[in-house]
């Protein structure tokens, strides 16, 4: 019988939680303790950087934010949660990557294309993606993150603001796509 190199880590894991995934592979640098990271990581990573930047950008973006684990994981302390740490790292790219393109300041107009298999559900989502678009960088950086379920601490240390800012941009997203989104009648 074959098992998965996946399913042999899981079995053969005495720890299971991403911070402890992340302390062995700190120590010892072996990749097999890094994988199943990005297996459970990785997509929703991705995801929260499809809501910032285009498709294309947001694969890059994944990309080097593995490579950048990789060459500093001796930066990784302990008692820092993986996710938070992980976000960061991607959110300092994607704003490097940015600025390079020179398209900060107008990240507001980024494209954003999406497929699902149901035309109310593409309906739906796209008055959404499109409301998301058209508001600020920083209220849908907060409004992704927590999304992605970060508490206020964690969004305000990843975005590197106070939670009250923190708090700001969530209550003035909301106000925004309140108002852009069209109201549903059952």
């Amino acid at each position: 019988m074959i098992i998965s190199n996946g399913l042999k880590l899981w079995l053969n894991a005495t720890v299971s939680k991403s911070k402890d995934w992340m302390n062995l592979y700190t120590h010892s640098g072996d990749s097999k303790y890094l994988e199943p990271l990005i297996q459970q990581f990785n997509p929703i990573l991705f995801k929260y950087l499809r809501h910032q930047i285009s498709e294309q950008d947001a694969a890059d973006i994944c990309q080097k934010t593995w490579l950048k684990i990789i060459e500093k994981r001796h930066l990784y302390k302990e008692q820092t949660q993986f996710k938070a740490w992980l976000f960061n790292i991607a959110r300092n790219l994607m704003i490097d990557e940015l600025r390079r393109q020179k398209k900060y300041l107008d990240c507001d107009t980024t494209e954003i294309s999406i497929t699902t298999h149901h035309d109310v559900e593409d309906t739906q989502v796209n008055a959404f993606r499109a409301a998301l678009a058209k508001i600020s960088f920083e209220q849908k950086e907060a409004l992704t993150l927590q999304f992605e379920g970060f508490s206020l601490e964690q969004i305000a240390n990843i975005t590197q603001t106070e939670i009250e800012t923190v708090k700001s941009r969530l209550r003035y997203a909301k106000k925004h796509l309140s108002k852009l989104l069209p109201e549903e009648h059952s």
